[in-house]
């Protein structure tokens, strides 16, 4: 099994002479990050109980601040290359949750290249995570959640290298790898003790990782063991498999359904050693080797152009 902390140790490598995003994100200037000097510095979401307040994204920045950071970082050069210039940023709701909104131009339109909602809040693990709350108990952590993340190309095709998945109304923009080094150096900067997202569905789950790995030891083991059964096949096939029943524990009673649940990145030395102490890798390598899944792909591939239609609509390629 790949270990789930693997991001912690294999980093992509710079290039010499070039900084890291995280290097880069130390030098920006805080003033225009917040965008308002009379905003208080070390503004905390969980102090105020209005709406009324500026929506700034995890109660920190601004949407010129977002801009700012994403121009000076290079991430608005990765998306120039794809084609788009004149990006502007909005982000919309209130000090519990924000909307952020990254518009880029091309061709003579204006054009949704991301799209996302988070929340900063602080967080306590919930009883049914037993593993990991046996150690951190009712410790209340600094969390932020991303409730989704969208990162597309509207010029771009879908192709056999790049086929569509359920969900999705354009390819991506290929920079996740780099979104996430900025997500690393906003919980840098913020002290966040750990992002959380919900992967309602397997693909979500199965692009979120190696970032995140589900805080049930369980429902990790079975994200593994499903992949391992699905060795062979693209990301799609085995999300539309999943769509249309076709996929079975060892009894095949019945098709596996999938369902959401929580993934964790834990940022703070705490939650990292926590993980480590309980054996969480060991735990999640074991089980998974005793789980045994079933993708009936005869009768997946019989009926795949019928779940293409369903999935993403009639004509779909």
């Amino acid at each position: 099994m790949r270990h789930p902390f693997r991001w912690l140790l294999n980093l992509r490598k710079k290039e010499p002479g070039l900084k890291t995003i995280r290097e880069l994100a130390r030098e920006l200037d805080v003033s225009r990050l917040m965008g308002d000097e009379e905003t208080p510095l070390h503004f905390d979401p969980r102090d105020f109980r209005t709406e009324d307040w500026p929506a700034r994204l995890f109660g920190y920045y601004s949407a010129e601040g977002v801009r700012y950071a994403l121009e000076e970082l290079g991430v608005f050069r990765l998306i120039e290359a794809r084609g788009f210039t004149d990006f502007r940023v909005s982000i919309s709701g209130d000090a519990w949750r924000q909307l952020l909104r990254i518009h880029g131009r091309a061709k003579g339109e204006n054009h949704l290249v991301s799209e996302g909602r988070f929340r900063r809040m602080p967080w306590t693990v919930p009883d049914e995570a037993y593993l990991l709350k046996s150690a951190c108990r009712e410790r209340a952590y600094d969390v932020a959640f991303i409730d989704w993340l969208t990162l597309q190309n509207p010029l771009a095709e879908f192709s056999p290298d790049r086929p569509r998945l359920p969900g999705q109304d354009h390819p991506g923009l290929g920079i996740l790898h780099e979104v996430m080094e900025v997500f690393y150096a906003v919980a840098n900067r913020l002290k966040l003790d750990a992002y959380l997202a919900s992967a309602d569905h397997f693909h979500n789950a199965a692009i979120y990782t190696p970032s995140f790995f589900f805080v049930d030891p369980q429902r990790q083991a079975e994200l593994d063991a499903i992949r391992r059964a699905g060795e062979g096949r693209s990301l799609q096939d085995m999300a539309l498999a999943m769509e249309g029943g076709h996929l079975y524990r060892r009894d095949r009673a019945e098709a596996y359904e999938w369902r959401g649940d929580l993934m964790i990145n834990p940022l703070a030395h705490e939650l990292q050693e926590a993980h480590r102490r309980l054996g969480y890798a060991e735990r999640v390598e074991d089980m998974a080797g005793n789980m045994e899944f079933f993708f009936d792909w005869p009768a997946f591939d019989k009926s795949r152009p019928a779940l293409m239609a369903e999935v993403f609509g009639e004509g779909t390629e």
